[in-house]
């Protein structure tokens, strides 16, 4: 699929990684509609990328929220909406057991999982809705400059993983499942919308430099980066954000999901 001319739905756009896709979208010619739940946030980023990007304010954890937000996108962009890419999430650091042997609690596990889990299928389900709906772009020509046009397809969702999907570390349990359960829903959901021509991938991001990751002691990155193959520095938006645009643009990914980490494997705390 081509990205100049069409409009993409961002979740957490206001932020770290959101943020950075939405301004290469943003700077490659595309429509965004940028959800987020931090309304200061939100409005700042629009004002910062112009007329292309429209900021709504959307809590992934509601229903209602969600279904208000893409209502309002179609209104915006009629017949336009083409792409989604699920970058809203949380996370959390809880034992099972404490030091003190209190157990986990349970609320917070629900709510990892709520934001992370249901949140990124909530929003996925409703907007494939709309995008079901769309004539599907041309079909796959092969030129001199490779396959050109949108293969047939009528759009694409990118959600949103962690490596701790895999290699979960001391008190992920509740991260771990939440993100292992975008990993393990990314193939039925191809397959459940690939008769509506539509793709499902994954990006499972590894360390990227983040105000969270930044704000942890030196020792503590330091050892993170050991752990990281080449190059042993955390990774930056702009690199995630190419990842989202080279799916967008690729229609014969599908499916599965991509670990953009430079070689690490999350260790024992």
């Amino acid at each position: 699929m081509k990205i100049p001319g069409n409009t993409f739905i961002v979740t957490g756009g206001a932020s770290g990684l959101g943020l950075a896709t939405c301004k290469r979208l943003v700077n490659l010619g595309a429509q965004v509609v940028l959800l987020d739940f931090n309304e200061e946030n939100g409005k700042s980023v629009t004002a910062e990328l112009g007329p292309k990007c429209t900021f709504i304010q959307c809590d992934v954890t509601s229903t209602e929220s969600i279904t208000a937000a893409i209502e309002q996108s179609e209104k915006l962009h009629p017949d336009n909406i083409r792409g989604l890419v699920n970058c809203a999430g949380v996370g959390g650091a809880i034992l099972t057991l404490d030091r003190k042997k209190r157990p986990h609690d349970i609320g917070m596990f629900e709510h990892i999982l709520r934001i992370n889990t249901i949140g990124t299928f909530d929003v996925s389900r409703l907007t494939s809705a709309v995008i079901a709906k769309l004539p599907p772009l041309g079909k796959r020509i092969e030129g001199e400059g490779g396959i050109e046009s949108g293969g047939g397809e009528r759009g694409v969702i990118v959600n949103v993983a962690s490596l701790a999907a895999f290699e979960g570390q001391d008190g992920q349990a509740a991260y771990a499942a939440a993100k292992g359960g975008v990993v393990g829903m990314t193939l039925p959901m191809a397959r459940d919308l690939g008769r509506h021509n539509i793709r499902v991938m994954t990006i499972a991001p590894g360390s990227f430099e983040t105000p969270l990751m930044t704000a942890a002691a030196e020792s503590v990155q330091l050892g993170i980066k050991k752990g990281i193959a080449f190059p042993q520095e955390f990774g930056q938006g702009q690199e995630f954000a190419h990842l989202v645009t080279s799916i967008i643009e690729n229609t014969y990914l599908n499916g599965t999901t991509i670990r953009i980490d430079a070689g690490a494997r999350l260790a024992k705390l």
